[in-house]
């Protein structure tokens, strides 16, 4: 059975890198994972909210990962 590819449209912020990206799976806490990030250190957002790590991406979606900054 062929896994479900979902072709995501990903802007990173603060540093403004926009990647597309094919996931295999369909959850948010699925992409950071493929972004090589933690779920604990970015906020997902769709059209202006953000997602729980258990929301579902769409396939052609654009999505903003916000990463929190820190220092001082």
């Amino acid at each position: 059975m062929a896994k479900d590819v979902k072709r995501l449209h990903v802007v990173i912020l603060p540093d403004n890198v926009k990647k597309n990206v094919e996931l295999e799976g369909s959850r948010v806490k699925e992409l950071v994972k493929a972004l090589g990030m933690s779920i604990e250190e970015v906020v997902v957002v769709r059209e202006g909210r953000p997602l729980h790590e258990d929301d579902i991406v769409e396939d052609g979606e654009e999505l903003t990962v916000i990463r929190a900054a820190s220092g001082g």
